[in-house]
């Protein structure tokens, strides 16, 4: 039962990584089916800027007094920036991620390397059959990778719409010259 189980957790996680191109709905939705099948109650993904060597926070789930804080710099605790899938429980660790009235004591964190990572909190230890410090790692490799090509994707979207926003306004220059050496000639 328990490898079928987790069979069935990696099947829904991989098809959920490779069904977005955007970026916001990927993280968004991969949240979604982590705290579904390991019933953390939120979440949150903290992405890495490769430019300014810094981490921001990308996604939050679960916690609305969390989100109005995406997009903000978080300043990691020193013992968070290994690249090992661990349980945190130490409660001045956590503190950084008090908001509102929830406490969370006890945080799952997976490494998406070298993107980021992925915290699952609870104010409780939540319980789960899965191995959850191992389950997920073929499935994070994939998801670095789904990162990496969603932003490739965006910026390439990005380009296009640039582009075509270019060339409508060349187009729209080119007729009115057209226009005027229109009427120019037909006074003559």
């Amino acid at each position: 039962m328990k490898r079928e189980h987790v069979l069935s957790v990696l099947y829904d996680l991989t098809l959920t990584i490779g069904g977005e191109v955007r970026l916001d709905a990927l993280l968004t939705k991969l949240l979604q089916r982590l705290l579904f099948d390991t019933s953390f109650p939120a979440g949150l993904v903290l992405l890495t800027d490769a430019a300014s060597a810094s981490t921001r926070l990308a996604a939050v789930v679960g916690d609305h007094a969390l989100a109005p804080r995406i997009g903000q710099a978080v300043d990691l605790p020193p013992a968070w920036q290994s690249s090992e899938a661990a349980w945190l429980d130490d409660a001045q660790a956590t503190a950084w991620l008090q908001a509102g009235s929830r406490h969370y004591r006890h945080v799952l964190k997976l490494p998406v390397e070298p993107e980021g990572l992925i915290l699952l909190l609870s104010p409780e230890p939540p319980s789960s059959e899965l191995p959850l410090t191992q389950v997920f790692r073929p499935v994070l490799r994939n998801l670095a990778k789904a990162i990496q090509l969603c932003r490739h994707s965006e910026q390439l979207t990005n380009t296009l719409i640039t582009d075509r926003d270019q060339a409508r306004n060349d187009l729209a220059a080119a007729l009115q010259r057209s226009e005027r050496e229109r009427l120019f000639l037909r006074q003559l």
